[in-house]
């Protein structure tokens, strides 16, 4: 994918949500993994040692050395199906919905942020005018500190459309850090490959 970005605001966004992300408390079970994932996606991307020794000192005692390098489940055929009717519902904002056909929901960064992963890592050339809309948009949902913001508390099975719109989104979520990480590293990889620092 060809994409246009300014490199440093993002690499600038990833070191802020790494930063903030291993300051939270990640003895919850997977929620943790999620954001542990963006950090190793961060590293791989940037080259920053420093993310990966934070991950190193937090769980590289009591895991094995492989869990530091996850892969995405292969989920190739469902993905290549699913993608191309997502990015019909994105929206002006270049983000995605909680309820993906409901004007009335509230866009949704950490679902944001997975589905742009995914056209990423897919490499289809037509999706790239959506990786780039969700570019703005999902840096515009990460605050100064780090926190991405407008990541719902967790979407079980609501009543109706009610319930999902008045999901909370006054948390941070370790999943929402993650998935952040996830698709800027991705969009990084999109550029030169980083030196290791």
């Amino acid at each position: 994918m060809d994409l246009a970005f300014d490199h440093s605001r993002i690499e600038e966004t990833i070191d802020a949500i790494v930063t903030r992300t291993m300051r939270m408390d990640m003895t919850w079970d997977w929620p943790c993994g999620v954001a542990y994932y963006g950090v190793c996606r961060a590293y791989e991307a940037t080259g920053q040692q420093k993310y990966l020794d934070m991950v190193r000192a937090r769980v590289g005692k009591t895991l094995p050395e492989a869990y530091l390098y996850p892969r995405f489940m292969d989920v190739q055929g469902s993905l290549s199906e699913l993608l191309p009717s997502l990015k019909l519902c994105q929206t002006e904002n270049g983000l995605w919905r909680t309820i993906l056909d409901d004007p009335g929901s509230y866009e949704e960064i950490s679902a944001s942020c997975g589905i742009a992963a995914a056209m990423i890592d897919n490499g289809n050339p037509l999706h790239t005018k959506y990786v780039q809309r969700a570019i703005e948009g999902v840096l515009e949902n990460v605050s100064t500190e780090g926190r991405v913001l407008n990541v719902s508390g967790g979407t079980a099975v609501m009543r109706d459309r009610e319930g999902y719109r008045n999901i909370s989104r006054d948390w941070i979520q370790g999943w929402g850090q993650g998935l952040a990480l996830a698709f800027l590293s991705g969009v990084l990889g999109c550029g030169e490959a980083p030196e290791k620092k």
